[in-house]
C-alpha cells in the first residue's frame, strides 16, 4: 500500500498492523510478511527484559538494599514461584490470537488462586520496593482470577468488537485493565482523550498563526541516502544530549544509540520502531524517501529521551528492581515516550513549524483512537460511525488511513489506550508534585518518574513520599 508523504497524512503508529484493504495492495504475500514481521517485533517488545534483570539479593544501590527484610523476601519469592508455575498468559496485540492461545494455556484453579491471594494479603512490606512488589503480586493475581472466570464461558470467536462478544463488557473491562494495569472507568478515559484532542488542536491552530517563526529548510532524503539520514538523526541526538542535564538529576550520559534502516517490508506502516533486544532505533521507509519533517518527533519517541533512553537509564538508576522476569508495562513505556514528545522544544527540537505540527497530529490521532476504541467496543459503533468521529476532528485525513486505524482498533482492542493514558498520568504527577515555575522540582520529579517507570503507573503515587524523604539527594536512594 502506498503512503503519500506530501499529503499531510499521519502515518499509523508504531506496531500498527496493516490489514487487508481493497486499495491495490500487492497481494496476500506482502500482507503475510508484514504480519509476521509485526508479530516477531511485538513479541520481542512485550517480552523483552529490562536490560539486565536483577533479582532479589543483588545490590542495585537502590531502596531495596537499605533495609532488607528476609521474611518478606522469602515469602514473596516463594509466592511468585508458585504463581509462575502457571503464569499469566502474556498480552497479545491480536485479541483473536490471544483467545486461541488462552484455550490451551494452563491456569491455576480457583482454589489455588484464592490460597495465593490470602498469602499475598499477609505480606508485610517494610519499604517502598517491597510495597511495589506486593502491588505487583496482587495485580497479577487479580488479573488471573478475572481471566480464569472469563475463560470458563468462552464459546465463540471474537469478531472485531466486544459489544457483540459473549460477556463482552466484562472482557473489555479485563482487557483494558490488562493493558493499563489499572481499572480505569470508561468516562475517565473519554475525558482524558477529549482533553488531549482539544489541546492538540488548539496548539496546532496557534502554531499556524505564528508566521513570523523562523522556518529552517527541511530536506527530503532519498532512500539510498542512508549515511545522510543517520547523520540527520545524529544531529538531533547531539542537540538533545546537550540539554538532558537540565531536565534530569542523574547522569544523563550514554553511548550514541544504534541507528539503522529497518528490514521490514515496505508495507509495514510505522515510520520507525525501537528494538529493545538490540537497543537499536530502526527508521522505516514506507516509500522511496524520508521527510526531515518526521525526524524530530520520531527520534524523541523511539530514541532519546524516549524508549532507548528510558531502557538504558532504568538499567542504571531504577529505584526498585522488578520482582521477576516480566517486562516493563507497555503503558509505562508508551506513556513515557508520548510525554517526551511534548517537551521537544525544551530539548532543542521542533524549531520548524511543520515538524511541530506533525507531532501534534500524532497527539490528535492517538486521542481519536481512544474514542474510537471505546465507541466500537462499548457502543457497537459501525465503521461509518467511527469514520464520522475521525472526520469531525481530522477532516483532511486520508480515508485509507482512517479505515486502517479502525481495523487496527478492532483487531488490537485497548492497546491504543496506553499512549494517551500513560502520558496523562505522567503529566498529572508532574502537575501535582511541582510548584509552578520551579525548574529544580520539575527536574527531580521527572527523574523519579523515569526511575519508577519499570513498574505500573500506580507507582507514581509514591512521589510525594520520595520527595519529602530526600528532596535534594534522590541520587542516593
Amino acid at each position: 500500500m502506498k503512503h503519500i508523504i506530501d499529503s499531510g497524512v499521519i502515518p499509523p503508529p508504531r506496531l500498527l498492523q496493516e490489514l487487508p484493504q481493497n486499495t491495490g495492495d500487492k497481494g496476500l504475500n506482502n500482507q503475510n510478511k508484514t504480519r509476521h514481521a509485526i508479530a516477531q517485533h511485538s513479541l520481542r517488545l512485550l517480552l523483552a527484559p529490562l536490560g539486565l534483570l536483577i533479582f532479589f539479593g543483588l545490590s542495585w544501590g537502590s531502596l531495596a538494599s537499605e533495609s532488607p527484610d528476609t521474611a518478606f523476601e522469602l515469602a514473596s519469592q516463594q509466592l511468585l514461584k508458585d504463581i509462575n508455575k502457571k503464569p499469566l498468559l502474556p498480552l497479545q496485540l491480536d485479541f483473536q490470537q490471544f483467545l486461541i492461545l488462552l484455550r490451551e494455556h494452563p491456569q491455576h484453579t480457583e482454589k489455588q488462586l484464592l490460597s495465593m491471594q490470602q498469602e499475598a494479603d499477609t505480606l508485610q512490606p517494610q519499604n517502598l520496593c517491597q510495597r511495589l512488589i506486593k502491588q505487583h503480586v496482587l495485580a497479577q493475581l487479580s488479573l488471573m482470577s478475572q481471566r480464569r472466570a472469563l475463560s470458563e464461558v468462552l464459546s465463540a470467536d471474537y469478531q472485531g468488537s466486544f459489544s457483540s462478544f459473549p460477556s463482552g463488557q466484562k472482557w473489555y473491562s479485563h482487557w483494558r485493565a490488562s493493558w493499563l494495569i489499572d481499572d480505569v472507568p470508561i468516562a475517565t478515559l473519554q475525558q482524558i482523550a477529549y482533553s488531549e484532542l482539544n489541546e492538540a488542536i488548539a496548539l496546532s491552530q496557534q502554531l499556524k498563526t505564528q508566521s513570523t517563526k523562523f522556518q529552517p529548510k527541511l530536506r527530503e532524503f532519498d532512500a539510498a541516502q542512508q549515511e545522510q539520514i543517520i547523520a540527520a538523526f545524529r544531529h538531533r541526538e547531539l542537540q538533545i544530549n546537550k540539554r538532558l542535564p537540565y531536565l534530569f538529576d542523574f547522569d544523563t550520559r550514554l553511548a550514541p544509540v544504534s541507528i539503522a534502516e529497518s528490514d521490514l517490508p515496505k508495507s509495514f506502516p510505522a515510520p520507525g520502531i525501537y528494538d529493545p533486544d538490540r537497543q537499536t532505533f530502526l527508521y522505516h521507509l514506507q516509500g522511496q524517501s524520508l521527510s526531515e519533517t518526521h525526524m524530530d518527533w520520531l527520534f524523541l519517541h523511539e530514541g532519546v529521551p524516549g524508549h532507548h533512553f528510558q531502557l538504558v537509564k532504568l538499567s542504571e538508576f531504577a529505584l526498585c528492581p522488578r520482582p521477576d522476569a516480566s517486562s516493563m508495562p507497555l503503558v509505562s513505556t508508551e506513556g513515557w515516550a508520548a510525554y517526551i514528545e511534548s517537551i521537544g522544544e525544551e530539548l532543542g527540537l521542533f524549531t520548524s513549524t511543520s515538524s511541530h505540527l506533525y507531532a501534534l497530529k500524532w497527539r490528535a490521532l492517538r486521542a481519536i483512537r481512544v474514542l474510537v476504541d471505546i465507541g466500537i467496543h462499548t457502543q457497537g459503533w459501525s465503521d461509518t460511525q467511527a469514520i464520522a468521529t475521525w472526520q469531525r476532528y481530522l477532516p483532511n485525513e486520508d480515508i485509507q488511513i482512517m479505515q486502517r486505524e479502525i481495523a487496527r482498533v478492532r483487531r488490537w482492542p485497548a492497546q491504543s489506550l496506553t499512549y494517551v493514558y500513560g502520558k496523562y498520568m505522567i503529566e498529572k504527577a508532574l502537575l501535582e508534585n511541582v510548584n509552578l515555575g520551579s525548574k529544580s522540582e520539575s527536574k527531580a520529579v521527572r527523574s523519579l518518574i523515569l526511575r519508577l517507570s519499570n513498574y505500573p503507573l500506580s507507582a507514581l503515587s509514591y512521589l510525594p513520599e520520595l520527595l519529602m524523604s530526600s528532596p535534594k539527594t534522590t541520587m542516593e536512594y
